[in-house]
């Protein structure tokens, strides 16, 4: 369940006046040191964002570090609406994680399904119909994707669009 799990920096005075850049970077690699996520996303929130924390430099160090990928997501709240908000973590996505590895084994029937949240267990529903026609999903973005699916996705024959303010 560690994907639906997210962590807070907590930043407090001394993080404000003087950068929180430090104490993002020390709770990343207390992140993978207690729980070994395959990677780690890192959002942008408000207050570093005003402060100029440098989000993709943290993120590149940490990475490094730790030896996985801490992935940036330049979205704090005060960019726009959350459809902005899906826009600017989609292309994170292109820039980080599309691409990134190989699927294991590839069919002529894989797709990509865009924009289901799986809120009220939709996926749940439509996956095995989608198995009993042939249809493999590939990755669902953001649904209940893990990150090597996220990373794999870019060889889905098709994508298909569930909301389309995502």
């Amino acid at each position: 369940m560690l994907y639906r799990t997210s962590f807070t920096t907590a930043m407090n005075e001394q993080d404000i006046i003087f950068g929180g850049e430090k104490h993002l970077y020390q709770a990343i690699k207390e992140i993978v040191r207690k729980h070994n996520p395959p990677a780690v996303f890192v959002y942008q929130t408000c207050v570093p964002a005003m402060i100029g924390d440098d989000l993709e430099a943290v993120c590149r160090a940490a990475a490094k570090k730790v030896g996985r990928p801490v992935i940036p997501i330049n979205a704090p709240g005060f960019v726009g609406s959350k459809n902005l908000g899906n826009k600017l973590a989609g292309e994170a996505l292109l820039d980080y994680v599309i691409g990134t590895e190989e699927p294991e084994e590839t069919t002529p029937y894989d797709i990509n399904i865009i924009g289901e949240y799986n809120l009220s267990g939709e996926l749940w529903q439509v996956n095995p119909l989608l198995d009993e026609l042939g249809i493999r999903i590939l990755a669902c973005i953001s649904g209940d994707a893990r990150y090597h699916q996220i990373a794999c996705s870019h060889r889905a024959r098709v994508a298909m669009m569930v909301c389309s303010k995502a």
